[in-house]
């Protein structure tokens, strides 16, 4: 996704993987899939395993199994998609 979609084809947007469909990759769980967010799959939509996909991720993260570089990436695309509608653009509402 990384190289083809975003580099090649130049998209400019972020990934959202599938519902679970993560977990169907050769090697991963829908609690963990460190393969798919290397590919370039920049948030995952699981709606029962979240939190532990979250623990994995930040494991992974630490342990060097995920590069500090994609997670920042992951970020910047994400963020760049949400400037680019304006999500920071108003004041927050008041409660």
């Amino acid at each position: 996704m990384t190289e083809v979609l975003k580099g090649q084809m130049g998209f400019d947007g972020f990934v959202i993987g599938d519902w679970n469909a993560h977990g169907q990759i050769p090697g991963c769980t829908k609690a963990d899939c460190a393969q798919a967010f290397n590919a370039g799959v920049d948030i995952f939509n699981a709606p029962q395993d979240w939190k532990a996909l979250y623990a994995n991720l930040v494991r992974e993260v630490n342990d060097g199994t995920i590069p500090k570089a994609r997670l920042d990436d992951a970020v910047r695309w994400i963020l760049r998609a949400k400037i680019r509608i304006g999500v920071f653009d108003e004041s927050a509402p008041l409660n």
